[in-house]
């Protein structure tokens, strides 16, 4: 599901205009990156969580010159998937499941 098909479908469940759901997704994403930005976590119960977490300094390879550089250690972003989530995705597919 891309951004543009959750903005119609919630638009239609909830009987607002696209752009209503548009400020309010694109706020929701706003207020997630700037966690992450602050190497702050996001947890949504029943969905799962944004996780900052930081990578070592390590040495990679350049593929075309197949010789070692060092990547530094940087931030990262992690998607931890709710438990619940991972039971309801895996249980038979039903119109309670969502």
């Amino acid at each position: 599901m891309t951004k543009t098909n959750l903005i119609k479908e919630l638009a239609l469940e909830h009987s607002m205009t696209k752009d209503q759901v548009e400020l309010i997704v694109e706020s929701l994403l706003r207020k997630i990156t700037k966690a992450a930005v602050k190497k702050q976590d996001t947890h949504i119960r029943g969905f799962g969580s944004f996780l900052s977490i930081k990578k070592k300094a390590k040495i990679g390879q350049d593929i075309r010159r197949k010789e070692p550089i060092q990547i530094p250690a940087h931030y990262s972003i992690k998607f931890k998937v709710s438990k619940s989530l991972i039971h309801r995705i895996n249980k038979p597919c039903d119109e309670t499941n969502y």
